[in-house]
């Protein structure tokens, strides 16, 4: 009876919620360690027009130009879909687990004018960006995201992105090492594992 309550009270949210009224303009990247150090804008408008057309205009053209990557990698980014069961969702989101991954990623995405509601915000976005597909699932996009995130500004600190993600592809390498090699060995007939 619990979960049939929360699954009517979220979908009132969604379907009475003005979605015009609370979801993100703009991506504002974040350089430097003291917040606002360095700034720059993304129209969230211009990642849908990428999205449908493939083209990247603006601001949105010269990161996308600077960084060496092709529009139809962050088309696809934009296009991915991510399926998430919508209990499931809420109840990771609400665990220890989930609460430990969102102050971390509220480091890094966060409300520009409102940091301290950093994990808020992200879990907001997430539940709240959840659609139902016709096969009775629901997903996400970043899109979809964004368009549910409870602040017009949404800042994406770059240095501690990186940093992250460098520690990541650290921790990938050393999971990659230790499941990999050890596992070489019973894959390769005549040595010693097989």
């Amino acid at each position: 009876m619990n979960n049939r309550l929360l699954l009517i009270v979220l979908g009132l949210i969604m379907l009475l919620g003005s979605p015009g009224t609370k979801a993100a303009e703009n991506l504002v990247l974040v350089f430097g360690e003291k917040l606002g150090f360095f700034r720059k804008s993304i129209a969230v408008s211009d990642l849908h027009h990428l999205a449908r057309s493939g083209e990247a205009r603006d601001v949105l053209g010269t990161v996308i130009a600077y960084t060496g990557r092709q529009p139809q990698d962050l088309q696809d980014l934009l296009a991915a879909d991510v399926h998430i069961p919508l209990l499931l969702g809420h109840r990771l989101l609400h665990s220890r687990v989930g609460e430990a991954v969102l102050n971390k990623a509220s480091s890094i995405v966060y409300p520009l004018r409102a940091p301290q509601a950093g994990s808020q915000a992200l879990r907001a976005g997430a539940i709240l960006g959840l659609r139902l597909q016709p096969d009775g699932r629901h997903s996400i996009t970043l899109l979809d995201f964004l368009d549910a995130y409870p602040s017009r500004e949404l800042a994406v600190h770059i240095p501690r992105l990186l940093a992250t993600l460098e520690r990541i592809g650290e921790l990938n390498e050393v999971v990659r090492y230790f499941a990999d090699e050890p596992l070489q060995e019973l894959r390769e007939p005549g040595t010693g594992g097989g």
